[in-house]
């Protein structure tokens, strides 16, 4: 289901409880990264994780 969700959802989601976090934190989730509805600067390490999260799926 998080596979299927949008950045900003995968990013919400993750900050709701651990057990959401840690689901949100699977590298299908960062197929497809979208940052141009993003509310606030994304600086490096933003990216970073993001990057450091698809590893695989790069």
């Amino acid at each position: 289901v998080f596979s299927m969700l949008d950045t900003r959802s995968v990013c919400r989601a993750a900050a709701t409880c651990s057990m959401f976090n840690k689901c949100a934190m699977d590298s299908l989730c960062y197929q497809y990264i979208d940052l141009t509805s993003a509310e606030t600067k994304v600086n490096n390490s933003v990216v970073f994780a993001m990057v450091q999260r698809a590893a695989k799926n790069l």
